[in-house]
């Protein structure tokens, strides 16, 4: 950059300053975008599938949600038990979204501030789902299963803003919507695994 551009740059600043500060902070990312088209896809989800999905929290790296079918295998907490998320919920079906790479990742947690002997049953069922691996008697959070939303990779949230803006947003939020819905029927079916192990150990 020559000094003369510098200077045409440093006269705008100069005389627009509080406009361009505010809006270099509030300037959107593509992670941010991605967060915003993943409620939006949910939120359509659960809007056509009679509230069977319930979002839970979101921010730019994470979206955690909830299903009717899980609610049924793993209720609220009692009151005297606030879990690790101090909602008195026992899991979450955690969307990720730190990184280009991660972004579109699912995976389901549980938190292991739980009664002794729900946690005990927990630890069975989930050992079990993992294929005998085990954790630490001190674990606080156990992640399983492993997904990821077709569609989207490094290249697609890097130009999230061009495809968005050549496609439109209604668009977008549709792919993306329907490609989740794909997913949510594999983790169905990881569900099923759940639901049979769960009732075996119900039974012990």
């Amino acid at each position: 950059m020559d000094e003369k551009l510098r200077e045409i740059c440093r006269k705008i600043y100069a005389e627009h300053q509080d406009a361009l500060d505010l809006i270099f902070e509030n300037r959107p990312d593509n992670l941010s975008l991605m967060s915003e088209l993943y409620v939006e896809a949910l939120a359509e989800l659960a809007n056509e599938k009679n509230e069977e999905i319930k979002i839970i929290s979101t921010s730019k790296t994470m979206i955690r949600f909830q299903t009717k079918r899980l609610n049924q295998l793993f209720p609220d907490l009692p009151e005297n038990f606030p879990g690790g998320w101090n909602n008195h919920k026992p899991y979450g079906i955690e969307l990720y979204n730190k990184s280009e790479s991660i972004s579109g990742r699912i995976k389901i947690a549980f938190t292991g501030k739980i009664d002794p002997d729900g946690r005990q049953r927990l630890e069975r069922i989930l050992t079990e789902v993992d294929g005998g691996r085990k954790r630490k008697d001190t674990w606080e959070w156990w992640g399983t299963g492993n997904w990821k939303i077709a569609g989207i990779n490094n290249k697609f949230v890097e130009d999230i803003f061009i495809i968005v803006a050549e496609e439109g947003r209604e668009k977008i939020v549709s792919k993306i919507k329907n490609n989740l819905e794909k997913t949510l029927i594999q983790i169905d079916q990881f569900v099923d695994r759940i639901e049979g192990i769960a009732e075996n150990t119900r039974l012990k």
